[in-house]
């Protein structure tokens, strides 16, 4: 299932993202997200992002990234994901659709 990112993925969005994920996951659906779009990131934001794919994980599904923008790479950058294993989904695109 495609999951548009909004454009401010802030603690303002996180419920409605939040849920969209929750709901992707709950039909047994991998995740490819559409970060193209992303203009702003904060913690929280960068946070449920982590959590959804250890919930994906925890599912046996993959998420993964169709699109991401230079906003949201610079705060992954910054945050200093992408160095282990289990975060490196964040800094690659994803392998399906």
């Amino acid at each position: 299932m495609q999951i548009e990112l909004p454009g401010a993925l802030t603690i303002e969005a996180a419920d409605q993202v939040r849920s969209a994920l929750l709901a992707a996951l709950e039909h047994g659906e991998d995740v490819l997200l559409q970060g193209g779009g992303v203009a702003e990131v904060d913690v929280a934001g960068l946070q449920l992002l982590c959590a959804a794919a250890r919930a994906a994980s925890a599912r046996g599904r993959r998420i993964g990234f169709a699109a991401r923008s230079d906003a949201l790479v610079r705060a992954v950058a910054d945050a200093g994901f992408g160095r282990r294993a289990e975060d490196r989904w964040l800094v690659e695109e994803a392998d399906h659709a």
